[in-house]
């Protein structure tokens, strides 16, 4: 499946070495735990490290360690109104206990905040949703 994501993402990008290296950084969740598999509450992981590699085209593919202490691959594609703001959709692994789907829907709402030459900031907002939590989560991105 991981192979899979990585093949459709290249697919779609006409620009294989200009892009940006992506570092995910740390969250911050609506809630402190969750309780999905019965075995009583279990605190959501906030230290979400990972790397990833945008396209110029905005097509982004990597992994991270998620909130539920799970490896994450995604493919995920940018749709921004304009510089700052857009969303972010695409389909990730690791969240087979919050959806029961191995390979889920990605929507995130993104604002985007360049801080120097070559180095953005990222901000994901997932809105809370039935019984999944919502989240903020910092990507930094380094432009090569």
């Amino acid at each position: 499946m991981k192979k899979f994501l990585v093949l459709l993402a290249l697919m779609f990008s006409s620009t294989l070495f200009a892009g940006e290296l992506i570092v995910h950084t740390v969250s911050k969740h609506t809630v402190d735990t969750y309780n999905l598999d019965a075995k009583g509450d279990t605190r959501l992981n906030n230290t979400n490290l990972g790397v990833g590699y945008r396209t110029d085209e905005g097509i982004t593919v990597g992994m991270y360690h998620n909130s539920y202490n799970k490896t994450t691959a995604y493919v995920v594609k940018d749709f921004m109104y304009n510089e700052y703001l857009g969303v972010t959709v695409g389909a990730t692994t690791g969240y087979k206990l919050a959806t029961g789907y191995a390979v889920s829907p990605s929507l995130t709402f993104v604002v985007a905040m360049p801080v120097k030459e070559g180095v953005t900031f990222r901000l994901h907002f997932l809105p809370p949703f039935k019984e999944l939590a919502g989240v903020v989560h910092l990507t930094v991105g380094f432009k090569f």
